[in-house]
């Protein structure tokens, strides 16, 4: 095993908030291992948009970024200093 094997083999995952960037692969391959039924993804590479779902359904995709926005919201610092 080499020096990298061997540091890398260290890492655990914690189910915590993000606090710093995380890679793009790490990100899909956990959504990957989740099985999901129905997904979306977004994102940026030099300025340009990315976006794609696994659903035809507009509303449905809606509906997903919503919850999202909703989880972003509920857990950001601001609203929790706030109350």
């Amino acid at each position: 095993m080499t020096e990298e094997q061997k540091d890398k083999s260290k890492v655990v995952d914690l189910p915590t908030r993000t606090v710093t960037e995380v890679p793009v692969e790490k990100v899909l391959t956990k959504a990957l291992q989740a099985d999901l039924e129905v997904c979306v993804v977004m994102g940026f590479k030099d300025g340009e948009f990315y976006g794609a779902s696994s659903t035809a359904d507009g509303g449905a995709v809606l509906f997903l970024m919503e919850l999202l926005k909703r989880g972003l919201l509920d857990s950001s610092d601001y609203v929790k200093s706030t109350e």
